[in-house]
């Protein structure tokens, strides 16, 4: 039934995709000219991004148009009409600075400045206002975002690590992200989900690759509203230069073992087509270990016992990216990309239990040691159309993606029983098991963005997601005498999943005066399938849903504005939530899915207020979320001393918060960023939060500061703390880091060489500890490989095309098409 769906959906779109094409355009014949060029620092010759250039005309010294430069402190104007016009450049800490008067006609078409040197104020630079927030984050009417190419802590590492230092986001021991403290978040690359889990992506990702990072927490209808806590967007570097450029990065870090990285990176643009491809490997090995103690309280059992574990995992892995953007004409731009990965993972990892009986005597002695291997590779494909249309408030985006990702794992248990005096006391334990997973991602959006009549804005559009997972594991015992393997029917076990979700939506905004607003809704129909084939049983859940949302902004000034918003979030199962595989690396501990699990659903509101001053940025959000049908962690206790996490509907959460974030420049070349979340949640009582926590509140806080200390180079310190907080059946305790980076520009600022150090004084930790009304009492602690150097280098080479070549690029790509097929 959902596969009809996909092609009823597509008929439908060609129809639309045929009537959205323009009328023919018609060739204008009047004349425009090009003023291109570079901006640079007078004394150090660094590039001056995000300087304005205003086009003035010389005889009544109006404005005629203007733009800001980029990052590499290029700019380029068109559309200038015949006459006689100088430049003025304008930037933070620098003089104002005009160009001398050149004219545009048809014998002088183009003019390009080669080089644009500016000069310091005379105000110094104590007197600097805080507009370059290229540097650090910008907001917008429904996200905020960070933009992190300056974060050199995280240089050489993953976009975990870049993600890390991101304003309430946090990352744990497991490499589980969280926003605001909630792990229900969606994570998109580029604007698209990936088929790769979060972490295994992102591992494989050099952090140096990321232009900005979006931070979404109560998304637009237009959004999928998958992710409870919001979206986060990760942007990828494209090079905007015409010409051939390319970056080689290489790193080594030093912690408690050894990881190198590297990657290598091409990109040739004309005004005709971009190509891009990259190559990036990874080999990281990961050590972490634990300590943890048990007390078994059952009515005719009392007991305990202590275990200590250590572990061992290597991953190596290579991801090849490449693409093409092919520039049809000044509006219509077809796009493809894709990338394949490969992996390879060793583990090891070895378990020590001492038991105890209830006076506290030792009894006996296991050790379990883990031997696990691994394999798997994945592709993805995206292509699209992007279209403007005559009207340039109009525009359309088409998008159609495939994605594949294989797994295959096989893990050795290997587990001996000794008494006080360290006899064996009965024959070992042998186990092993082999898992098998595929996973299959069809996504494809048909996007428009309307100008329905002057001042009003609309957006539109339909998406289709099919999702296929078939995960299969088999379990054997294994007789140590014989070698003769069993298989484990009780953990053996072939799980498939098929999802469907169709989706249209609807927004229009406006602004009349101080207020800007925006109201969108989204309808969304979901077909989901799961089966276990080894019991023969299926579970089908189909529900079709509204997610309406609304954003009101008040500008109480030009520096000052209010942003009021709401959204409904949905947050559905994911395949290990639902996959009834029991993980068995530890005999006291198992974790098991819940296909009966049910999407939970929240309400989102938010207050934001932003303010800028002179030297400092202040962002502060109130924001309050009610979650119907909860999804958590499930604890339950065996009177053998096991303890079974799985995850349970719990009921109806209400969670709050206060986050500021802050921003503060007192000189050009020193910024300081600071953020704190105070939050708190609240679960309403239902027959499964009997008896356990059900309110907690914490706080996070994390401080950065950057400054370049001398030409061409930079230091950068970060701190962050998160108090300790309740969960419904424990208590986390608090914890902090401190990490700090220097970096160095060499050869005109094309090579950059930084070292970071990150948990300086090996603070991080994890520790848990269970309430104390509960059959079996544990607190756990877990440490891993967090202070860790690392050694970055970065080389940058090309040629970008200047003065008449560029000049040239740019009018051919005018000229080229005269066919007004696809205007």
């Amino acid at each position: 039934m959902a596969n009809s769906f996909i092609w009823r959906f597509f008929l439908l779109t060609i129809p639309v995709l045929l009537f959205s094409s323009d009328l023919l355009a018609q060739r204008s014949g009047t004349f425009s000219g090009e003023v291109s060029g570079r901006v640079l620092d007078g004394e150090t010759e660094e590039s001056v991004g995000y300087a304005t250039v205003s086009v003035i005309n010389a005889e009544t010294d109006e404005l005629v148009k203007g733009t800001v430069t980029e990052d590499n402190g290029n700019f380029f104007i068109d559309g200038v009409q015949q006459g006689t016009f100088f430049l003025r450049v304008n930037f933070i800490g620098y003089e104002a600075y005009d160009t001398d008067v050149f004219t545009i006609d048809r014998d002088n078409p183009n003019q390009f400045f080669r080089r644009i040197y500016m000069g310091s104020s005379a105000q110094e630079l104590d007197e600097i206002v805080v507009s370059d927030q290229r540097s650090t984050f910008e907001t917008r009417l429904d996200r905020r975002i960070f933009n992190v190419e300056n974060d050199i802590v995280s240089e050489g590492g993953t976009t975990l690590d870049v993600l890390g230092n991101v304003p309430g986001v946090e990352v744990d021991i497991d490499d589980n992200i969280s926003l605001r403290g909630d792990e229900n978040v969606t994570i998109l690359i580029d604007g698209r989900p990936s088929t790769f889990t979060s972490s295994e992506v992102l591992q494989q990702i050099p952090g140096n690759s990321i232009e900005r990072i979006e931070v979404i927490t109560n998304p637009s209808a237009r959004f999928d509203p998958e992710g409870m806590a919001g979206i986060i967007n990760i942007i990828l570097k494209q090079d905007q230069d015409l010409g051939i450029n390319g970056t080689v990065t290489g790193s080594y870090s030093r912690g408690k073992s050894d990881s190198y990285s590297g990657s290598f990176g091409l990109n040739m643009r004309n005004s005709k087509v971009n190509l891009y491809a990259n190559y990036s490997y990874n080999n990281r090995d990961r050590i972490s270990d634990g300590t943890g103690e048990s007390r078994v309280n059952f009515a005719d059992t009392v007991y305990s016992f202590k275990q200590t574990d250590e572990r061992l995992r290597n991953n190596v892995s290579h991801l090849v990216r490449g693409g093409a953007d092919f520039f049809i004409n000044s509006r219509n731009t077809l796009y493809a990309s894709g990338n394949y990965r490969t992996n390879d993972r060793l583990s090891e990892n070895t378990l020590t239990i001492d038991y105890f009986d209830k006076n506290g005597n030792p009894t006996f002695e296991t050790i379990r040691r883990t031997v696990g291997s691994g394999d798997g590779y994945g592709y993805e494909f995206n292509a699209g159309w992007q279209k403007q249309f005559l009207n340039p408030n109009n525009s359309m985006d088409l998008d159609l993606s495939y994605s594949l990702n294989t797994d295959g794992r096989g893990n050795d248990y290997f587990q001996d029983f000794y008494n006080i005096d360290g006899e064996e006391i009965q024959d070992p334990f042998l186990q092993t098991e082999e898992r098998d997973n595929l996973n299959r991602v069809f996504s494809s959006r048909l996007d428009f963005e309307l100008e329905l009549w002057p001042g009003w804005e609309a957006e539109t559009g339909a998406r289709v997601d099919v999702t296929n997972i078939d995960n299969e594991l088999n379990s054997f015992d294994i007789d140590p005498s014989t070698g003769e393997k069993t298989n484990d029917t009780d953990i053996s076990n072939h799980f498939l999943f098929d999802q469907s979700v169709f989706a249209g939506y609807f927004s229009i905004g406006s602004e009349s005066g101080n207020w800007q607003y925006k109201a969108g809704l989204r309808a969304e129909q979901t077909f989901t399938l799961s089966e276990l084939r080894t019991t023969e049983e299926s579970f089908e859940n189909n529900y079709f849903s509204l997610f309406p949302s609304a954003f009101l902004s008040y500008s109480l000034s030009e520096s000052e504005d209010l942003i009021l918003s709401y959204s409904r979030r949905v947050n559905r199962p994911s395949t290990w939530q639902l996959n009834p595989f029991r993980s068995q690396s530890d005999p006291n501990n198992f974790r098991t899915g819940n296909p009966f699990l049910q999407p939970e659903y929240t309400d989102v509101f938010e207050l934001s207020h932003v303010k800028i001053w002179d030297r400092f940025t202040l962002n502060s959000s109130l924001y309050y979320r009610q979650t119907n049908d909860l999804i958590r962690r499930f604890i339950t206790f065996d009177p053998g001393g096991i303890t079974i996490t799985t995850f349970e509907n719990i009921g109806r959460s209400h969670s709050y918060g206060l986050e500021a974030i802050g921003n503060y420049r007192p000189y050009r070349w020193w910024n300081i960023n600071a953020t704190a979340n105070v939050f708190g949640q609240r679960l309403e009582e239902s027959e499964l939060t009997e008896g356990l926590n059900r309110s907690s509140k914490g706080y996070r806080l994390n401080l950065s500061s950057s400054k370049t200390i001398w030409n061409g180079t930079s230091v950068q310190v970060s701190g962050r703390y998160r108090s300790g907080f309740t969960v419904p059946q424990g208590e986390i305790d608090p914890f902090f880091n401190i990490d700090i980076a220097l970096r160095k520009n060499f050869l005109d600022n094309n090579l950059t060489v930084s070292l970071n150090a990150r948990d300086v004084f090996n603070t991080l930790s994890f520790n848990f500890n269970t309430v104390d009304d509960v059959p079996i009492v544990r607190s756990l602690v877990r440490n891993w490989d967090s202070r860790v150097f690392t050694l970055n280098a970065t080389y940058r080479f090309g040629r970008q095309l200047e003065g008449p070549e560029r000049r040239r690029e740019r009018r051919e790509s005018t000229d080229r098409f005269s066919t007004p097929d696809i205007e």
